[in-house]
């Protein structure tokens, strides 16, 4: 499989190379053939590897981007809709009964380890001059935590069902709910109009998971058909109001949990969608997103914004853990660095919304990916591949 995917890379950048300039009379299209054989290499090269196919996924971005590939409207489409499915799984990933088991320390570590990032890379990006909301969308991306590659990391070391395991999933899962509601809200304009948007944003993936319920019948291909049916629309609503889906789709994730979890016919459905087909194309478009418009000051704000939140993220979320634990959580704590995901997305959304510039969405993208590396290498669990 390694081989068969390599050579899909090998034959892919030899057409760029060969007959990029004969190919781009029809930039979306030419595009899109590019991802699509980036997404089955990197299903290919992961696979053997034991890592997560995002890894591979935006790296072959990165490396398609710095070798001329176009973006296209097409690809941000479907960029979109895999940045939604991928909220929507994240927020099928919550478990309000691990929650509620220790409240106070995943409330009390799980801010601790958003805030503290947040705060030191805002200072970090001052050094670049940049404003004071363009710092703030870039701090709330590093401060984020992917609650997959957390789970996965701590099931490997097989401390899943004990109270550490289970605490850490809980702090990783407010820091992840907390990041998600601060982009959407810092990223929005303040207006009456706004304020009922998001009364609406609350209450309507409630009522639309009763609806499913209700309507489907327990059919899996019609549950699945109304799921698409609401993220699209929202998409569209959320875009009139000039508000990302993200925190629709997590919230109509958590809300449909129970229906999703208890037919495992339509969990799979809906994780073949999402990874097989739509977070892969999030993941390479997002790549080419990533590509340096001016190489050296990418660099440095790459460097200085993971030299910065990385540790302090760490830190805050091992003492403030500690507090609460008989014994020292050890280092496995290094897991809340891995923040690939949701990072991802914010940066992704953050550029589409005008409010981040290319360079630093790009930097945000990929400190999340060496953080996310970093993280497992001192946890000792490579990402798995499942992640």
């Amino acid at each position: 499989m390694l081989i068969a995917g390599l050579g899909i890379v090998a034959v892919t950048l030899g057409a760029i190379l060969v007959f990029g300039d004969r190919l781009s009379f029809d930039p979306g299209l030419y595009s899109f053939a590019v991802v699509s054989g980036f997404v089955a290499a990197g299903a290919l090269i992961a696979e053997p590897l034991g890592i997560s196919p995002a890894i591979v996924e935006l790296s072959l971005g990165v490396l398609a981007g710095a070798l001329g590939v176009p973006r296209s409207e097409t690809l941000d489409v479907l960029g979109l809709m895999g940045s939604i499915f991928i909220m929507y799984v994240a927020g099928l990933e919550i478990e309000p009964a691990v929650l509620k088991r220790d409240l106070v320390p995943s409330l009390f570590s799980g801010l601790a380890s958003f805030f503290a990032p947040l705060a030191a890379t805002l200072v970090a990006l001052t050094h670049f001059g940049f404003s004071t909301e363009e710092s703030l969308l870039a701090g709330i991306g590093v401060s984020t935590t992917s609650v997959a590659v957390v789970y996965a990391i701590i099931r490997k070391h097989g401390v899943i069902r004990r109270r550490l395991g289970q605490l850490i999933l809980a702090v990783a899962m407010v820091a992840d709910v907390t990041s998600i509601i601060a982009f959407v809200l810092a990223a929005s304009a303040h207006t009456l109009g706004m304020a009922l948007y998001f009364i609406g944003i609350l209450v309507s993936p409630f009522l639309l998971a009763f609806f499913l319920e209700w309507a489907s019948g327990g059919e899996h291909e019609v549950e699945l058909k109304l799921i698409l049916a609401f993220l699209v629309a929202a998409s569209l609503v959320s875009e009139y109001f000039g508000v990302h889906a993200i925190l629709f789709a997590f919230l109509l994730g958590v809300a449909t949990r129970d229906t999703v979890v208890r037919r495992p016919v339509l969990e799979s459905k809906v994780m073949a969608l999402t990874f097989g087909v739509l977070a892969p194309i999030f993941f390479v478009n997002a790549g080419l997103h990533a590509s340096p418009a001016n190489p050296l000051i990418y660099l440095e704000m790459t460097a200085l914004v993971l030299l910065v939140s990385f540790p302090v993220k760490i830190i805050a979320t091992h003492y403030s853990l500690k507090l609460f634990m008989d014994r020292s959580p050890g280092r496995i704590t290094a897991v809340f660095g891995a923040r690939l995901t949701v990072s991802t997305v914010i940066a992704f959304a953050g550029e589409a919304a005008g409010v981040l510039s290319h360079d630093l969405a790009g930097a945000v993208i990929m400190s999340a990916l060496i953080a996310t590396i970093v993280s497992a290498i001192i946890a000792g669990t490579p990402i798995p591949e499942e992640a």
